[in-house]
């Protein structure tokens, strides 16, 4: 037990107390809403999923809940009573004669799980209670009432394999539901004094993250040939197409989904109907800590990556790949793909599952290709030889500027550049972020199955370890290690003894290992390229030792590639954009401008008034939102009075209406002015 507390010790960051934060404002949130004296006077209506989407007991705890413990997925019926709009009907349990009859009984029933869980003793509820078998709902309704009092787990089966984790005999765990369960696992944990201090969000996020095996991968193609993939990577997500369908989250059932996916006629004959629901279900219903991987064709991976907490997010201001999921990309095969054998079953799969054990293998023995020689590099060759100048004098560089400057793109540009210069190059690619230790980077004890099913500790390398590893066994191989979003991590505590070893003049000087005290150096074919947003974090910031190891390269905003004329505006993106980054300077500072990237789609500048009003609406002002922290008197300065209502202190949603009449009016009141002020 002792290198378990050690353990939750080490899972505790700043980042992961700011989840429990949020997901303690979303508790209290909803205790405001339903308060546990207003059930008895609950309504069907205020209850039910399907008649306010947004507002309903049953909403707030399936999809407004997360950080306190998932309940998504699956059909309505978990609920026991819910609304199909479709056929305008309600839903409930057979043995009674109206839904309000079901819902007095179930009210009733609500009520007396709390009571019970309150209680001195709690005992298994009986089977007359309509939330007798309901385990997700059960549980997720007795944390909600009773956060004091178990975990925010609810499968069984995980509940079960939690306690045996931790030692606990089976017999204690026979015939027992997954409240008292979860209070057997909360009490477990708590009889070790030192593990009394964490709250129980954070024990449970613990124990999913360390002791859940996903045994199941899902693999999903970012479009055909993945011509998504730079949108999805870009915005930490994987998307789908089937934008007819509309938001997901409006199905409450498979059956739903599927009926509509029938009526709209995208395939000839139920099978396949059923089959593409399926894969559209299994997509909606990924879950925070699930795999994934994103292919192209059958027979490569681009990148791996982890279900984080956003979810399932429709995005109608896509045009074609709508429906997203938000991921963690943790490795990223760049500049190349996995290259694995044949799959030709995903020649028609979208969303398929593919084994664990599959997906090691592939991992182990499959090979990394080159991109397709077809696609070539793209920008300034003389800032890739200035890359190139500071790697050569320092061994290591960081590109840093305000955010849309594309910093990342062109570390990928000057891959591309240096292969066709016929130079062999091998990468290896992660993303700094503030849960992210030493443990991941260079070595560190993980959780593994030990003896009579007990949990063990055991020593393993971090990624930078196995990539160091992997230039010394190839020396003439030039290897280029790139960490995206450098300065969100506690980059010291990161690169612990590594520091010393960056030093050009140190490369192939070896030291000892504090924990597995092999000898480890950096060896002479090994560079560094590292990218930091000094939206994030000023580079004044950064600790003095890392900043005389590394070359510092500024990306700033490129106006001259925004030049170009925007249909039905008398100003274009580079007008607009100097005039947000001069009153931003004025008002922020330097450090907080946008870049030219915003502006862009791929390769190519926007050029239309709905292009132009979306990256307003769904990226800007919630950037500048940011940077003014709320300030709407400071928000109008920047963009306008017209998008600002200051007397409710919000954003004028009416600009962002159908017609472009409103928006065009307020872009040139302000920008036009402003331009010319400048």
């Amino acid at each position: 037990m002792g290198n378990l507390v050690q353990a939750v010790k080490d899972f505790v960051t700043p980042e992961r107390l700011k989840y429990l934060e949020k997901a303690k404002l979303l508790h209290t949130q909803f205790l405001e809403l339903f308060p546990y004296e207003s059930l008895k006077d609950l309504t069907i209506e205020q209850y039910a999923l399907g008649l306010q989407p947004k507002d309903s007991f049953s909403w707030w705890l399936e999809y407004n809940t997360i950080p306190l413990g998932s309940i998504k997925g699956g059909s309505a019926a978990k609920h026991v009573i819910y609304f199909k709009k479709k056929e305008n009907a309600w839903f409930y349990p057979q043995e009674f004669s109206s839904e309000q009859e079901a819902w007095e009984k179930l009210r009733q029933d609500i009520i007396a799980i709390i009571d019970q869980v309150h209680s001195e003793s709690y005992r298994n509820i009986t089977e007359d209670n309509l939330l007798h078998s309901k385990s997700m709902l059960k549980g997720k309704i007795s944390f909600m009432y009773a956060p004091n009092k178990l975990l925010p787990i609810y499968q069984v089966q995980h509940l079960k394999l939690f306690l045996s984790q931790l030692g606990v005999e089976e017999k204690r765990m026979d015939s027992q539901d997954c409240v008292y369960l979860s209070m057997l696992l909360r009490d477990t944990l708590y009889a070790q004094e030192e593990l009394q201090q964490y709250d129980e969000i954070i024990l449970a996020d613990f124990l999913y993250r360390t002791f859940m095996k996903k045994e199941v991968v899902t693999k999903i193609a970012p479009g055909d040939n993945a011509k998504n993939w730079e949108t999805c990577y870009e915005n930490n997500f994987i998307a789908i197409g089937w934008k007819e369908l509309g938001d997901l989250s409006q199905y409450n059932t498979f059956n739903e989904l599927k009926e509509q996916m029938s009526r709209l006629g995208y395939y000839p004959n139920a099978s396949t109907i059923t089959r593409k629901a399926n894969e559209i279900w299994d997509f909606y219903n990924l879950q925070p800590g699930d795999i994934v991987i994103a292919n192209r064709g059958t027979s490569k991976i681009i990148a791996m990556g982890t279900v984080n907490e956003k979810g399932y997010t429709y995005r109608p201001e896509f045009e074609h790949y709508q429906h997203t999921i938000g991921v963690t990309w943790d490795k990223v095969f760049a500049n190349g793909e996995l290259v694995i054998p044949p799959q030709n079953k995903w020649k028609t799969i979208t969303v398929g599952k593919v084994p664990k054990k599959q997906f090691d293998e592939w991992l182990e023995n499959g090979q990394v290709a080159k991109s397709e020689p077809s696609v070539e590099f793209e920008g300034d060759i003389s800032f890739y030889e200035k890359i190139d100048k500071a790697i050569e004098r320092k061994g290591q560089v960081i590109l840093f500027g305000p955010p849309g400057t594309g910093k990342t793109y062109t570390v990928r540009q000057y891959i591309k550049w240096k292969q066709q210069q016929n130079i062999d190059v091998s990468v290896e690619f992660c993303t700094f972020h503030p849960s992210y230790q030493y443990e991941d980077f260079i070595e560190g004890y993980r959780p593994v199955q030990g003896e009579n099913g007990m949990v063990a500790f055991s020593l393993e390398d971090g990624v930078f370890k196995k990539f160091v590893k992997k230039a010394k066994e190839n020396t003439e191989k030039m290897h280029i290690f790139i960490i995206d979003e450098l300065n969100r991590g506690n980059v010291p505590k990161i690169f612990g003894e590594l520091i010393t070893l960056l030093e050009k003049d140190k490369r192939g000087m070896a030291l000892t290992l504090p924990q597995s005290k092999e000898s480890f150096a950096i060896p002479e074919n090994l560079m560094l390229i590292c990218t930091m947003n000094t939206s994030d974090r000023s580079i004044k910031m950064i600790d003095a030792a890392i900043k005389r190891r590394f070359a510092f390269i500024e990306c700033m905003p490129d106006y001259d590639i925004l030049n170009e004329d925007v249909d039905g505006l008398s100003v274009n993106s580079s007008d607009i954009l100097k005039v947000l980054n001069n009153k931003l300077i004025a008002i922020q500072g330097r450090d907080l401008q946008i870049g030219h990237a915003y502006f862009m789609q791929g390769a190519k500048v926007v050029s239309t008034v709905e292009e132009i009003k979306d990256i307003f609406e769904f990226d800007l002002i919630p950037l500048l939102q940011e940077y003014c922290f709320d300030n709407y008197q400071l928000l109008a300065e920047i963009i306008g009075d017209s998008f600002v209502d200051l007397d409710e202190q919000d954003i004028n949603r009416g600009i962002f209406t159908d017609s472009n009449e409103a928006f065009i009016e307020a872009i040139e009141n302000h920008f036009q002015v402003n331009l010319h002020e400048s």
